[in-house]
């Protein structure tokens, strides 16, 4: 039985929850993702992956304007949390999803893949990065701000309501942990 099952025959309060990111780097870089998003930061003009913060987003991740820039968000904030902290920044400097989960382990990190999670959610933590793969190289991410049994609270950018890759802004949604077809990755034992 799955836990999103298990808290709809025993209610909520029957499966673990976590809010609290481990250390202070990701919990700043939660911080961070929290404030874009209750800026909020949108798209400008509409649907054009543009905009005075994505733009920041995309240069800080060392690409061109224009492209899709949710794994740029999770990067800026990563970039903003080691500078504030006057630290390394542990994550992988990119804007793409795939080549992120590929090359994350090279950076000291650790992967969950999508069958771990699922069957043990508990292994999901606050300031994981999510990983989606949606065929032909093209990807989804963002940050995972709270897990409470199968679903997670995230904060990403590019995507909206609808919960798609190819949305206008920095959204705070709820997903379920299946939903992640990819994994998750963990930089929480980085640089300790």
């Amino acid at each position: 039985m799955g836990s999103l099952t298990w808290a709809a025959l025993f209610g909520d309060g029957t499966v673990p929850v976590s809010d609290t990111a481990a250390g202070n780097l990701l919990g700043r870089v939660l911080q961070l993702a929290a404030g874009e998003e209750a800026k909020p930061v949108r798209e400008v003009p509409r649907n054009s992956n543009r905009g005075p913060q994505v733009d920041a987003y995309l240069k800080r991740a060392g690409v061109p304007t224009g492209l899709s820039w949710c794994c740029a968000f999770v990067y800026w904030c990563f970039d903003e949390a080691a500078h504030a902290l006057g630290c390394d920044n542990p994550m992988v400097k990119t804007a793409g999803c795939l080549d992120h989960w590929q090359r994350a382990t090279s950076h000291g990190a650790t992967r969950i893949g999508r069958s771990q999670a699922v069957g043990n959610p508990e292994l999901v933590k606050p300031g994981m990065v999510f990983i989606m793969d949606h065929g032909g190289g093209l990807g989804h991410t963002g940050l995972v701000e709270k897990v409470a049994g199968g679903l997670l609270t995230t904060i990403e950018g590019n995507t909206d309501a609808s919960k798609t890759r190819e949305g206008g802004g920095v959204y705070r949604l709820t997903r379920k942990i299946t939903e992640i077809n990819k994994g998750f990755i963990d930089y929480s034992g980085v640089g300790k």
